[in-house]
Order: structure tokens, then sequence, then C-alpha cells
């Protein structure tokens, strides 16, 4: 399937990989995701209470030169889930019954978790994830919610460029809120190259970033706020895009916000998520015929109708 053009490539985020709490389940989702043209992964060390590295791992055999992976350090999976993965799935499957308790559960677990990026955990974070991942190198390695003065440790630095020599990471950078960013990619030491965040059309923060002509920048969170979207459809004027997309029918809005995500990165990669292969097919569908018909300004004056801040 072509992906909107070449201008354009779409990620997968791997941060509720787990939550299908089977593991033939996600690989089948991967694989599904894969089938349909997307060919970037982004995971991270504590994703799936650290079992998503693994996953991706396994599906990532006889396709690794085809596929790019994102991973992150600096936030650590507790170890005793890492320590204990079939009793962890037990425990969610159980949980899983019962959300307000899962809800309690995973606040509880996720205040624990701290950022730590110091060169002992960067280096011990960097082999797990190389182990886990079954590769001999990530292509971008993500600083995770780190501020500035985490990033901008010379020593940290030297490291980084030291496993970059070696061919361990092909491109490293950041992946945090963007608030940390300071809305300035000179802010942050040179040789970080990559910049990953939150941007969307209630949140274009890629619009306002100084400095980022050179560097590569990826995307999350393009469908935020969608179930509140969804909840003031019958407030739109549906007239606006003049028939040229049946926009009444609910199945169009998580597309038009990836399309609207896409085309204001259209150097970078733009991430989403599902854990409905149905959901994946008939975006990517959808995200096709939106970008032949409609106008990024077009999609922004949509949203902008529906008055959700």
């Amino acid at each position: 399937m072509e992906i909107l053009s070449n201008s354009y490539k779409l990620g997968f985020g791997c941060a509720s990989l787990t939550s299908l709490n089977n593991r033939k389940l996600s690989l089948s989702l991967l694989e599904h995701t894969y089938n349909e043209g997307i060919t970037h992964f982004d995971v991270a060390r504590l994703y799936g209470m650290g079992n998503a590295e693994n996953i991706v791992g396994e599906f990532s055999k006889g396709k690794r030169d085809k596929i790019t992976i994102t991973s992150k350090f600096g936030l650590n999976p507790p170890s005793l889930a890492v320590n204990n993965r079939k009793f962890t799935r037990v425990i969610k499957n159980v949980l899983k019954q019962i959300p307000s308790i899962q809800k309690k559960v995973q606040k509880k677990l996720f205040s624990k978790v701290t950022g730590n990026f110091s060169i002992k955990n960067a280096n011990n974070s960097l082999e797990k994830s190389l182990k886990e991942l079954n590769t001999d190198y990530i292509d971008y390695y993500l600083l995770h919610e780190a501020t500035m003065s985490d990033a901008n440790s010379d020593e940290l630095i030297n490291f980084l460029e030291d496993k970059k020599k070696e061919g361990k990471i092909i491109k490293y950078g950041l992946g945090t809120n963007y608030k940390n960013i300071g809305n300035d990619c000179n802010l942050f030491d040179r040789h970080y190259e990559v910049f990953q965040f939150q941007n969307n059309v209630f949140h274009p923060n890629l619009l306002t970033l100084k400095n980022k002509e050179t560097k590569f920048i990826i995307t999350h969170s393009a469908l935020e706020k969608i179930d509140m979207i969804d909840q003031n459809l019958n407030n739109v004027d549906y007239n606006l895009f003049n028939n040229e997309i049946d926009i009444s029918s609910h199945n169009y809005i998580a597309p038009l916000l990836l399309f609207y995500s896409c085309k204001n990165n259209p150097e970078g990669i733009t991430l989403f998520s599902s854990t409905k292969k149905e959901n994946i097919s008939n975006n990517l569908a959808l995200l096709n015929k939106i970008n032949k018909n409609l106008s990024s300004e077009k999609v922004r004056d949509f949203f902008k109708t529906l008055a959700i801040q």
C-alpha cells in the first residue's frame, strides 16, 4: 500500500503493544502493520514493562534491513516486571477484568519511574535493548523524557558518540515532552540529530520549533482528543468539505488527524498506534483518499469548528 506519497512516512507506536496480553496477537498485529506498508516501529525500554522490545525483536527477524526502529532509554521498567514476565502477564489478565483497580496499579507503578541518564544506565539500557530487539544496531536512540540539563551532559554525549562510532547507534536524540525542548533545537548540543515530541492539529508544536531544519523530526499524539472530537461531531458543518469526503462518517476522524500531522512533518515520521487490525487498514486507506482531495488548511479549519481546546 502506498502511504500518502514518498514525501510522507508513518511509523507505528508500540507503547500499547503488550496491552493485548497475548504474544501471538501482538506479533500478528505488527505483521499486519508491516504488510500495510509501515516500516518504522517506535519502542522503549519502559514499554510493556520491558516486554515490548522483545516482541518487536522477534517480529523483526528476516526483515531488519527493511525496517527502522526507535528505542529510548532513561526510564526503566520495574525490575520485578522484567524478571517475572509470565507472572506479569497473569497479573495483567486479572487486572484487565477490574479496570478501576488496573488504573490504580498502573498509576502506582509508573509513579516510581524516574529518569536515569547516567552512563552506567545508558550502557546497560543500550545493551539490553540490542539483545531484546535481536539486532546489532538501533536506528534512532533517544533520551526518554530527558530535561535540557540531562541531555547536555558532556559525558553522556561522549558515550553516545562512542556508541555511534561502534555502529550500535545510527542516530541519537531526544524523545521528550515538547516543553522540555524549550521551543529551540539549538538549546541542545549539536550532536543531537533526532527530536521526537507531540504534534497535532490542536498543538502544532512543529510549526513553532526553531532551528529544526537540520534535525530529523518524529512526532506523536496525532490522535489526541479523538474521543472529544467524536462527541462534538453533531455540531459540525458537514458541507465544509464540499462533498469531497463523507465527513459525517466517524471513520474519517482518525485519518484526518493523521493527515494533518503528516502534512506538517513531510520530511520526518508521524507515529500512530492501534491494537485493531481493521482500524489500521481503514485509517491508511482513508488517509490516501484524503491526501488526494484535501489540503491541511481545510482540515485545520474543520477541527477549529469543533472549538475543542
